[in-house]
């Protein structure tokens, strides 16, 4: 016999031994029963990941945080996450008109929840470019993909510091994300 042959021969073999183990291992039918009364629940992708898109735009001039005037080196507000729902932040960006000779210093996006505050430092490029929106002011933009969760109720502070202070000025923050019941199983965390 050549190899092939010996290998088919053992094969056979080997199936006529182990056939009936095989044979065991079969599942068993199961009846479900889905009355009118008592419906077999059934959810779908869609209704286990409830997720309503979210976007906000904020607006402030240099010289204002939340509403209270302080130096123009600041330009900061705030907004709230809706009640029953939790944010995913997933994108912020920044434009900002500031005087020809200021930098951005920092920005931070702050959550801030009862009596708890956390605050993320949001890093900043230095080598970006400008558009000159007057002779005395630019236009600069930064953009960060992140993701944060925010719970119901929170408030999330969006703050930019200068290094020299841009009277006139005006800070622009745009956050994008989704937002998902509080009780969601979905909640992707």
């Amino acid at each position: 016999m050549n190899r092939l042959q010996n290998i088919l021969a053992g094969s056979a073999v080997l199936f006529a031994l182990c056939g009936g183990a095989y044979a065991a291992v079969r599942s068993t039918p199961v009846t479900v029963v889905n009355s009118e009364a008592e419906p077999v629940p059934v959810v779908t992708e869609d209704e286990r990941n409830i997720r309503t898109p979210f976007a906000v735009r904020v607006t402030t001039p240099f010289g204002m945080f939340r509403g209270i005037p302080t130096s123009d080196r600041v330009a900061g507000d705030d907004f709230t996450v809706p009640a029953g729902q939790i944010l995913v932040v997933e994108h912020i960006s920044l434009r900002a008109t500031m005087a020809n000779e200021d930098e951005i210093g920092y920005v931070e996006a702050r959550f801030a929840s009862d009596s708890e505050s956390v605050t993320h430092y949001l890093p900043v490029q230095t080598d970006t470019r400008s558009l000159p929106a007057s002779s005395t002011q630019k236009i600069v933009s930064q953009g960060w993909q992140i993701r944060f969760f925010a719970d119901p109720g929170s408030e999330i502070i969006l703050n930019l510091n200068s290094i020299a202070g841009s009277p006139g000025g005006v800070a622009i923050y745009s956050l994008s994300g989704y937002l998902v019941p509080n009780d969601s199983p979905g909640l992707g965390r």
